[in-house]
């Protein structure tokens, strides 16, 4: 019996020796696992496997590069200096200035930026201001010191001769003007071989550097215009001027006279024939038998008489059945057209067919007219004629006013000269006896066309 219980023992402590022995085995198994960095686990384990990737190793040397400029907005960190004038309407996004350099030339700037980038990433972004077109387009890659530009300065010019207009006051300095309402302040002068303007201007009549100029009629009346004073708004004036053989429409406006419309003319032969003096238009005829011209009775449209037997009219009108307007205005003398801007007339004042309508539509009975031997303002060029049918006729002898508004115009086909065309700005006449100006015009032929039924030629229009 206590030899079998000393078998027992022996057995029990076998077992706990082998239990401790596989624990350890397992325990090593384990450790190994660990430390290759990987978890271990069934096949059929609901748990993934997780692998571990290393990091990264940083580059040592990181690719830096810098981009093109671009228009950018205003940043804070630019300060904008007091010479530039800004030019940014409402609807844009990128700002842009300009200012008049030293030499009197005007140069524009807009603000710009450079991306510094690393490893093409943005670190760092450098706002500038840039050369710049008018359009605000860069005109530079290369940025601008504000503090390197060189703004102008006017040397200030006497004014004593000029006619300011009523919202203008003159300053005790040379060539400075305030404005009544808003008390701006402004000079006159030049900016190193420019033209003379006027410039924004200080309390004391300096020139702000490098502000823009401003357009002279803005502050005072043409030196052309009437020497009496307009009596209410929106009165006009016209001034023919023989020695310029220009003719000017002036217009009140806030009280001053205003420039309205220059027109080419012709007066009278040599100089002689056309009054000189004030008048006024006293009749206007929408198509008129005139004299004889080389033996020849011509006719005239548009016409406005501001003195006897002178008008205002457009170039003579002769061929066959000319009495008839649609005929008339296709059979105008080229020669006489030629003429325009020189003086050939007999004491009339001629003039293209669109601006002598202007005048026939917009001046009114009663309109005042001067007729002056001085110069005025140069008039503006005649369009030229296409010599080949239908604008004229195959001998060049008669044709089309390319200024004449009415729609059967063949010029008026042309782009350019359609869009030179005067047309009225008042409420056309209305008159039971005047002749239609929209008729069919009949085309150049051989055969003679019908006289039409007679009706009065010089219709009078007294009132408007």
């Amino acid at each position: 019996m206590k030899e079998l219980m000393q078998h027992n023992n022996n057995v029990k402590q076998f077992i706990w020796i082998l239990g401790a022995a596989l624990m350890f085995v397992l325990t090593c198994v384990l450790s190994v696992g660990c430390s290759a960095n990987e978890t271990i686990a069934p096949t059929d384990s609901p748990i993934p496997t997780k692998r571990i990737t290393p990091a990264p190793t940083p580059s040592p040397t990181p690719k830096v590069e810098q981009t093109e400029p671009e228009r950018a907005e205003l940043a804070r960190s630019i300060n904008v200096p007091d010479f530039y004038t800004n030019l940014t309407s409402e609807e844009e996004t990128f700002p842009l200035y300009a200012f008049l350099n030293e030499n009197g030339v005007v140069e524009y700037r807009t603000v710009g930026v450079i991306c510094t980038l690393s490893d093409g990433v943005i670190v760092q972004e450098d706002y500038s201001f840039f050369p710049a077109e008018e359009t605000g387009e860069l005109a530079a890659t290369t940025p601008i010191l504000p503090e390197n530009e060189r703004p102008g300065v006017c040397i200030a010019l006497d004014i004593s001769t000029f006619r300011l207009k009523r919202d203008y006051r003159a300053m005790e300095a040379i060539g400075g003007i305030t404005a009544e309402e808003s008390g701006d302040h402004y000079v006159y002068g030049t900016v190193g071989n420019t033209d003379p303007a006027f410039y924004p201007a200080d309390e004391t009549g300096e020139m702000i550097p490098g502000a823009l100029p401003i357009e002279t009629e803005r502050f005072v009346v043409s030196p052309y215009a009437p020497s009496v004073n307009p009596t209410k708004e929106g009165q006009r004036h016209i001034v023919v001027f023989i020695g310029s053989q220009s003719v000017v429409v002036f217009r009140a406006e806030n009280g001053d006279w205003e420039v309205e419309k220059v027109f080419i003319c012709s007066t009278g032969d040599g100089g002689r024939y056309t009054p000189r003096g004030d008048f006024s238009i006293t009749a206007q005829y929408e198509y008129k038998a005139m004299s004889r011209l080389n033996g020849v009775m011509v006719y005239a449209q548009y016409a406005s008489r501001f003195r006897g037997h002178y008008l205002f009219h457009t170039v003579p009108s002769a061929g066959q059945y000319k009495n008839y307007l649609p005929n008339g205005k296709q059979q105008i003398l080229i020669a006489e057209y030629e003429k325009l801007g020189t003086d050939v007339s007999h004491g009339c004042v001629r003039m293209l067919v669109g601006d002598c309508y202007w005048i026939y539509r917009n001046c009114r009975i009663g309109t005042r007219v001067t007729v002056t031997d001085a110069a005025g303002p140069d008039h503006p060029e005649k369009p030229k004629l296409i010599y080949e049918e239908p604008y004229m006729d195959v001998n060049h002898q008669y044709g089309w006013d390319p200024t004449d508004p009415d729609p059967h115009n063949p010029y008026l086909s042309i782009p350019s000269y359609a869009a030179g065309l005067i047309v009225p700005t008042i409420a056309p006449k209305h008159s039971a006896t005047a002749r239609p100006t929209h008729a069919p015009v009949p085309k150049y032929t051989p055969v003679p066309t019908p006289e039409p039924t007679a009706r009065p030629i010089g219709i009078n229009y007294r009132t408007k």
